[in-house]
C-alpha cells in the first residue's frame, strides 16, 4: 500500500464558459459545448480526491472563465476542509470578466493561501486595468503572465501537434516523450480524474476513447486505497492517448504565440 502520495497539482475543471476564442488552446474550449460543473457532484468529488492524494501543492479552478461560473464561491468554500492537503489555491482568468463582489469578499474571508493568475492578452483581456485595481485594493494575491505581441511569456504556448493521430511511436520514443512532458497533471472534469488535462478536453469532444485504465472514476465501487494504486500507477507510464501527441515538452517544443483569437463552427 502507497503510505503517501503527494503530487504537484490538481485541475479542477468549473466551465467551458468563456468568451475568448483562443487559437491552440490546450482545453479546446472554442469547440466545447457549454458545460458547467454540477455544483453538488463537485462537493461530492473532492472527499474523495482527498483520500486518494495526501497532498497537492496546488488545486488550480479552471475553466474557460471560472469568474463566470455560478457556485465558485462555495468550491472555494468547500476546499477550507481540506486545507491541510494543498499549498495553495490558484484561479486562472484571462481578465475579461470582472469578478463578482460575492468572489472577492470570499477572497478576502479565506484562512488558507489563494492567488488570482491572470493570462494577459492585450486588448484582448479588455478588463485588465479594472481587475487589477480591484484586486489590489481588496490586497488579493496576483500574479500576472503577459502574452502580447511584445511580450510573450515562455516565448508563447507550446505547439504539441494534437490533431488526434496515431502516431507510429516505438516504445522509446513514446517513454522518452512521456518523460519530457510537462503536462502530467491530475485534473478533475465530472466524475472523472485524468492524468492529462489535454486528454480529458479531447474525451468531452470526443475526439479519442481512452481505456479505463487511464482515468480514475471517483464514483465507482473501488476502495480509496484501489484508487491510490491506479493514481500512482497512472505516474509511471504513458497513456494510451500519449501515442497520439507530439508531447508537451517546455524545453524541446515549438513555441506560437498564445491568446490570437479565431472563429470556430459548432
Amino acid at each position: 500500500m502507497i503510505d503517501y502520495m503527494s503530487k504537484e497539482r490538481l485541475g479542477v475543471m468549473l466551465t467551458t464558459a468563456c468568451p475568448l476564442k483562443c487559437k491552440g488552446c490546450y482545453l479546446m474550449i472554442p469547440e466545447q459545448k457549454l458545460w458547467n460543473a454540477d455544483i453538488d457532484t463537485v462537493l461530492a468529488s473532492l472527499p474523495r480526491i482527498f483520500k486518494i492524494f495526501d497532498r497537492f501543492e496546488q488545486v488550480c479552478l479552471m475553466g474557460g472563465e471560472p469568474f463566470l461560473y455560478k457556485d465558485l464561491e462555495t468550491v472555494m468554500e468547500a476546499l477550507r476542509e481540506y486545507k491541510g492537503q494543498f499549498g495553495f489555491v490558484r484561479i486562472c482568468t484571462g481578465a475579461v470578466v470582472m469578478p463578482r463582489q460575492s468572489i472577492i469578499d470570499t477572497f478576502k474571508n479565506l484562512d488558507y493561501h489563494a492567488d488570482i493568475r491572470i493570462s494577459y492578452y492585450g486588448v484582448y483581456s479588455h478588463k485588465y486595468d479594472e481587475l487589477m485595481k480591484l484586486l489590489e485594493e481588496n490586497n488579493i494575491h496576483t500574479t500576472v503572465v503577459r502574452y502580447t505581441d511584445e511580450e510573450q511569456y515562455h516565448g508563447g504556448w507550446i505547439e504539441f501537434g494534437v490533431n488526434w493521430k496515431y502516431r507510429d511511436y516505438s516504445p522509446e520514443r513514446l517513454a522518452e516523450l512521456y518523460d519530457n512532458c510537462n503536462y502530467k497533471t491530475f485534473f478533475n472534469w465530472g466524475r472523472f480524474i485524468y492524468r492529462c488535462p489535454t486528454v480529458s478536453g479531447a474525451v468531452q469532444l470526443g475526439k479519442i476513447t481512452i481505456p479505463p485504465e487511464d482515468k480514475i472514476d471517483l464514483f465507482s465501487d473501488d476502495s480509496p486505497e484501489m484508487q491510490r494504486a491506479k493514481a500512482e500507477e497512472l505516474v509511471s507510464r504513458p497513456l494510451e492517448a500519449c501515442k497520439y501527441c507530439d508531447s508537451f515538452d517546455v524545453e524541446g517544443g515549438t513555441r506560437f504565440k498564445a491568446g490570437e483569437q479565431a472563429v470556430y463552427d459548432g
